[in-house]
This record gives structure tokens, C-alpha cells and sequence, in this order.
């Protein structure tokens, strides 16, 4: 079934796109290496367009092992189409900072809040004002982001890479030479970064108490 995600905003499966009334301005699904090519065809015909590409990061990565997702767009033809109630969903029902997951899969995530951590690294399609603000034009170019469209209620951005010359090379020397190397974990701006590392060291300073205590206790028993 169809989930509308925000009031502009149909997503779907791969394999029922192609086939599915859709009431909103725009739509989009995604494809995995598992994707089939009578299905990706499918989706070119129905008016979807292949728009960004990136590796699945909510999965474990090697040199070697990647998930590469695909992005597909969809704009309507009618121009008067009207906003729907939307019904957002996530994954799972996990929620993380204002992002969440896509309903289909754990690789990608929809978003309209500028405050996740590591949006930089995780395949997320941003729902921001017609005209986003001086502000949100340099967090999203800070973070990789691209427009793919604009609306009537909206405009959408991608991070990612372009999937006519997508490979995992590419994508691999481009976060190594942010020297962030294949650790997602980093974030992409210093200060962030730091605040990262900060929380970090709180919780594993309190994990290290926690077990000093412990040792304490202990050994009074002894």
C-alpha cells in the first residue's frame, strides 16, 4: 500500500509504483541490487526517474561489500493537484531525531528537520520550504545535498551521487577525502564532532564508574 509521508509526498514499493493511483504531487521508491530490471523499466515507463544514488549505510560496509540504493522520483502532470492528509510511517517505528526511516527498508530515511547528526551519511530525501532560508541552503550544501524538485508546498533535496556515474569507488574516495575514511560515526562538521565525542566520553566515563564501584563493593566483601 501507499504511504503519503508528508501532505506532497506519496512512497511506495518498487514493484507496486508503477501500478498505484497516486494523489500527491509527487512519489518516490527505492531499488536494491535485488531490484529486478523488468521492475526498474517499469517505473521509467510509469514516469519515475532514477535521481540519486549512495550506498545502504544502515548496513555494515567493507572494502569490498556495499548495498547500493537507488532514489526514484516521481513528478505528477496534473497541476492542480491537491494536498493529502498524510499518515507518516517509519520502519520498524523507529524515529531518530526527526528522521525517519522509510517504510520500505532500514537504507533510506525522509526527513524535514535539519538536526540529525548524521544526515551527511545516511541516504535521506529532506522536505524543506519552497524557498529554504539562507541558513538551510548552507547546512544542506555543507551536508551533500542537491534539489531534485520543487512543488507547490515544497522543494526536495538528496544527498548522494549522481546515478549516471555512480560507483562504490567514487563514493568511497569522496568520504575519504573528507578524511572521514569509511567511519560513519564522524560528523562531517568539527563542532558537531566534538559534541559527538563529548557524549561519548560522558557515557563511557559513567560506564567506568559505574563498574569502579562495582570493583569497590567487591572487594570490601573480600
Amino acid at each position: 500500500m501507499p504511504i503519503i509521508q508528508f501532505p506532497d509526498l506519496t512512497e511506495g514499493y518498487a514493484n507496486e509504483c508503477a501500478g498505484i493511483p497516486i494523489t500527491t504531487q509527487f512519489a518516490y521508491c527505492t531499488t536494491t541490487p535485488n531490484t529486478t530490471e523488468p521492475c526498474k523499466k517499469s517505473l521509467v515507463k510509469a514516469g519515475f526517474k532514477c535521481v540519486s544514488s549512495m550506498n545502504n549505510w544502515g548496513h555494515p560496509v567493507t572494502v569490498t561489500t556495499f548495498r547500493k540504493l537507488d532514489l526514484y522520483w516521481y513528478r505528477s502532470s496534473t497541476l492542480q493537484i491537491k494536498p493529502c492528509v498524510c499518515a507518516p510511517v517509519s520502519w520498524g517505528g523507529r524515529s531518530v531525531g526527526g528522521r525517519r526511516l522509510q517504510a520500505t527498508g532500514c537504507g533510506f530515511a525522509v526527513s524535514d528537520t535539519l538536526q540529525h547528526e548524521h544526515y551527511w551519511r545516511f541516504h535521506t530525501l529532506m522536505r524543506m520550504p519552497v524557498k529554504p532560508s539562507k541558513h538551510q541552503l548552507q547546512w544542506l550544501a555543507r551536508c551533500h545535498y542537491f534539489k531534485i524538485d520543487e512543488g507547490a508546498l515544497s522543494s526536495y533535496w538528496v544527498n548522494g551521487f549522481d546515478p549516471d556515474k555512480y560507483t562504490w569507488r567514487l563514493e568511497r574516495t569522496y568520504w575519504n577525502n573528507l578524511k572521514f575514511g569509511l567511519d560513519y560515526n564522524k560528523s562531517i562538521t568539527p563542532i558537531r564532532q566534538a559534541r559527538y565525542d563529548k557524549n561519548r566520553k560522558k557515557v563511557f566515563d559513567g560506564q567506568m564508574a559505574a563498574y569502579q564501584n562495582r570493583l569497590g563493593i567487591q572487594c570490601g566483601r573480600l
